[in-house]
């Protein structure tokens, strides 16, 4: 049935009207397989057959034909996000050869959209074992890519030398590889620049910055990397999951990146630039010069550092807490001591210059203390109540 559908005369002219973005972006597979249930599901042999079935029946026929298509999803246990994504997709269909499917479409059962997960993003520790502890290498750098740089998965995907500037710190995304078709640049920290340089250098680079295997004058794919990612979060012990799926998927690093930048205070419009979203009027009214652009990487080179500052353990932590605690204790104890001693010294220098005025002290006591050195005395202490 796939196989008639890829050869079918309707289904070829749709997929060249939605154009190579709509394949790059393997939306095809998904209008193959919802017309391959649509077609069942109106008992049809053909698509043309199918979309004469919704035109000439498009009250409670077709919204029985759409109904069974929805429930053919969910009861493939499938998220009723990619429910309601393959329903969207066969109506895009519908709605490009004419048929009025929107009454039908009111009168069926969707699926209800779940609460968004609240995902987590990994700790300095968890991101230095799933970069170095990756047996493939290829792996390891498109990871630390990911999170240093806030790239989409596709993006860095499909990465080509020509886009990087690694002598001035710079990607220069092209229209051609963004989501939005918007080209962009981001800037590459000198950390993950020592990277790239020598992955380029030891897989011998030449075009595409992570080529497929089976064609390097192609780009990979990056649902290629899943499972090699996943069994890696399994080797580690990384693997968690909720009801959603799992926990340190491939986004959560894009939003590591975005949450490192905010906390070091790097400008917000500058993020959102060089992460590839909308800010709307604000940025077309947000035109920083360069010292500025300057003083907000400088920002992000301390953010987003993986390997540079090892975080100590939470052992070691509570170490310092009560070392610093105990420091503390014993400084305010100095600190009361030189007082009092500041005292004793101001007294006794009262004392002394009173019983000098009138020629009390004994010539004895006179050269034990001299008032050179009861002054030299008293200079120290305070000297050393200051520290």
């Amino acid at each position: 049935m796939a196989e008639a559908l890829t050869n079918d005369r309707l289904v070829r002219d749709y997929i060249d009207f939605m154009g190579a973005d709509f394949i790059r972006r393997r939306h095809h597979y998904v209008l193959l397989k919802a017309l391959e249930v649509f077609v069942q599901c109106c008992n049809a042999n053909s698509v043309e057959e199918a979309l004469e079935f919704a035109k000439n029946n498009n009250g409670s026929s077709l919204a029985k034909a759409l109904q069974s298509f929805v429930n053919y999803f969910q009861a493939k246990d499938l998220k009723p996000k990619t429910v309601l994504f393959y329903l969207n997709t066969l109506c895009r269909f519908l709605r490009f050869y004419d048929v009025p499917y929107e009454s039908a479409l009111k009168k069926i059962k969707k699926p209800r959209k779940v609460a968004v997960r609240v995902d987590r993003i990994p700790t300095i520790d968890e991101l230095q074992k799933i970069i170095l502890k990756s047996k493939s290498p290829r792996l390891g750098v498109y990871l630390q890519l990911l999170a240093q740089t806030g790239l989409r998965r596709s993006e860095a995907a499909r990465l080509r030398l020509k886009h990087l500037d690694l002598e001035n710190g710079w990607i220069h995304l092209t229209g051609d590889i963004t989501k939005n078709g918007r080209p962009r640049d981001v800037p590459i920290i000198s950390e993950l620049r020592e990277t790239l340089k020598n992955y380029i250098n030891r897989e011998k680079i030449k075009d595409y910055l992570f080529p497929s295997f089976a064609d390097f004058n192609r780009p990979m794919q990056p649902n290629n990397l899943y499972d090699a990612y996943y069994d890696l979060l399994k080797r580690l012990g990384l693997a968690e999951k909720d009801d959603v799926g799992w926990k340190l998927h491939f986004h959560v690093l894009r939003k590591w990146f975005k949450t490192q930048l905010e906390h070091a205070g790097v400008n917000r419009l500058l993020i959102m630039s060089w992460m590839g979203h909308d800010a709307g009027t604000q940025a077309v009214y947000y035109l920083p010069t360069q010292e500025q652009i300057k003083a907000e990487i400088e920002k992000a080179e301390r953010a987003l550092r993986i390997f540079g500052i090892i975080p100590p353990s939470p052992e070691v932590e509570e170490k310092i807490r009560e070392v610093e605690e105990k420091t503390s204790e014993k400084i305010k104890e100095m600190e009361r001591t030189m007082e009092e001693l500041k005292f004793i010294a101001t007294t006794f220098m009262q004392a002394y210059n009173e019983l000098a005025k009138e020629r009390k002290i004994p010539d004895k006591l006179r050269k034990i203390v001299t008032p050179s050195k009861t002054k030299r005395r008293f200079e120290l202490a305070d000297k050393y109540s200051k520290i």
